[in-house]
Order: C-alpha cells, then sequence, then structure tokens
C-alpha cells in the first residue's frame, strides 16, 4: 500500500484484489453516506479530490498488475481515455431520460448505451487479464535476481 501511487514495478493478485476491495468499500461507504445526508457529490470539493486521488491510486495499481502478468500500460491507460471521455460525451450531451419517447429514441441515448457496454466489455477484459496468474518466467526472473543481490552482498 506504500507505492499505491507509483506505476514502475509489479503488483501481485493479492494487493490487487485487497486493493480492489478497500476501493470498494470506500466506494460504497461514500455513496451511503453521501445518499443519507443528501450531500451533492458533484458540487462537493472535498469527495471530489478524493475521488481523483483513488481513481489515480487504482490506474496505478491496474498498471502494475498488468506489469505482472507481461501485458503492456496500454490496455488500462486507453480504458481510463475512453472512460474520461464518455464522462465528457455525457456532459455535453446530456439525456433528459423522462422524455424519452420509447418508440423514437434518441439518438444520443443509444451512443451512450454503446459506449457505456464498450467500457462494461473493456472493464471485464481488464479484470481478466488481472486475475491471471503471474508468467512463470517473470517469477523465475525475479527469483533469480534475488537470489544474485543476496549473493553479492555475503
Amino acid at each position: 500500500m506504500y507505492n499505491v501511487l507509483i506505476c514502475k514495478g509489479r503488483a501481485s493478485r493479492s494487493e490487487f484484489l485487497w486493493f480492489s476491495l478497500f476501493l470498494g468499500i470506500i466506494g460504497f461507504c461514500l455513496g451511503f453516506i453521501s445518499g443519507f445526508f443528501g450531500i451533492d457529490t458533484h458540487n462537493d470539493i472535498m469527495l471530489s479530490v478524493l475521488c481523483v486521488v483513488l481513481w489515480i491510486a487504482g490506474i496505478s495499481i491496474t498498471i502494475r498488475r498488468l506489469h505482472d502478468v507481461n501485458k503492456s500500460a496500454w490496455w488500462a491507460i486507453l480504458y481510463f481515455i475512453c472512460y474520461i471521455l464518455f464522462e465528457i460525451a455525457v456532459f455535453i450531451y446530456p439525456v433528459d431520460f423522462d422524455s424519452i419517447d420509447p418508440d423514437n429514441p434518441d439518438a444520443r441515448l443509444w451512443f451512450l448505451i454503446l459506449c457505456k457496454f464498450a467500457l462494461i466489455i473493456w472493464a471485464i477484459v481488464l479484470l481478466v487479464f488481472c486475475a491471471k496468474k503471474a508468467h512463470k518466467a517473470i517469477i523465475v526472473s525475479g527469483l533469480t535476481r534475488l537470489i544474485y543481490r543476496h549473493k553479492r552482498a555475503k
């Protein structure tokens, strides 16, 4: 947890899963508290700063986990870029769900649904990558370096 904002190196499966559990609990608690007290989450600056810090930490641990399974960090970076673009599209083209005619839906609605579906599929792919075991070559390479450092220290 000390190097949570560092993208260099590797993250084990347990580190990734514990951090994901931590993010899930924090997100649930923040959502519950903001709903219970009626806090507007879009206008609360402290909550926004906390979300950005946790979001950056999530990106970095995902990148380190992808390094551990020998995948490129671009898998995570492109997902988060597409997520930001989706949020911008929602902000620029808001859809009023109360005024949608079921017989003639708006093209913007279909665009947003398609984008969200693509993000969900991409998130599932990232989750599968992050849940995989590390390659044996990476583990052996790490052990070799560890043994070499231990012998050099004597």
